[in-house]
């Protein structure tokens, strides 16, 4: 299983860096303050967050996350909890670009995105159109330098478009599954390059614009075996986290969808 916190840059590959990550992201990150509990989110840097989930002064949950500057236009039609969920976490399900006139719950594709401040948005209503933006982290990752190099990859018969999207957690035999943040997908790599996470080390970013809309793409360097290019294509599987920007109504006024982020108390 690909490690989300280096593909973010966070040095994390045994239960004792994870503990030391969790505590200083909680020592240094701003309160996000919700009626379920308390998140800190901490972003040392080159776009690496980590959101880390408070009961009261015990950590319960540590999520990483990558804040771009890329979005794509969703229809957010509810909300997926996993039972192993703690009560601050949680995904969306959504549809990406939905109709400018219509209903919210049809678009390019339906799609789920796991949401680091998931609680902070109780009072969203469903159906809601709104602006998400997407980080994917890579499981598994395919650069090529051009589309052309891409299509001539691919075996002989149907392929797939350099922009394709197909949400594969939605994908079981079990009426009883719970849907998964993970798609597999391609798309035109518009911009890329090494990040550093200054808590940590590098890693690689890509701003994609794949079927639906444009999203950042993250991956730990032992995953990129070429450098990823403007003009080429990636293709891969993808775990998807996601930040949502919405205005909500609420007692005859407008919510911006996100609680202020406070200075934090001590977490002893």
């Amino acid at each position: 299983m690909p490690n989300h916190f280096e593909a973010v840059g966070f040095a994390v590959r045994d239960d004792a860096q994870l503990a030391d990550v969790a505590v200083r992201a909680a020592e240094e990150g701003a309160s996000v303050l919700t009626r379920a509990g308390e998140y800190r989110r901490w972003a040392p840097g080159g776009g690496a967050e980590l959101w880390v989930q408070l009961d009261g002064n015990h950590i319960v949950g540590l999520t990483p996350h990558f804040a771009g500057d890329t979005s794509l236009r969703a229809g957010i039609v509810g909300r997926v909890a996993h039972p192993e969920d703690t009560a601050l976490e949680g995904a969306l399900h959504a549809w990406a670009n939905p109709p400018q006139v219509g209903p919210a719950d049809t678009g390019d594709y339906p799609f789920i995105v796991a949401v680091p401040d998931f609680r902070a948005l109780d009072r969203l209503r469903f159906p809601s159109v709104a602006r998400v933006q997407v980080a994917a982290f890579a499981h598994e990752l395919r650069v090529y330098p051009s589309g052309e190099a891409y299509l001539d990859a691919q075996p002989s018969g149907i392929r797939f478009a350099e922009e394709s999207f197909i949400p594969l957690g939605m994908f079981t035999d079990d009426e009883n599954a719970v849907p998964e943040p993970v798609a597999v997908l391609s798309g035109r790599v518009l911009a890329a390059g090494r990040r550093t996470n200054p808590a940590g080390g590098d890693f690689w970013w890509m701003h994609v614009r794949t079927l639906g809309g444009e999203m950042d793409v993250v991956a730990e360097p032992a995953l990129v075996d070429a450098e990823p290019v403007a003009g080429g294509v990636v293709s891969g599987t993808f775990y998807l986290s996601g930040r949502v920007s919405v205005d909500v109504p609420a007692r005859g006024r407008t919510w911006p969808g996100r609680i202020p982020e406070r200075h934090p108390r001590p977490v002893r």
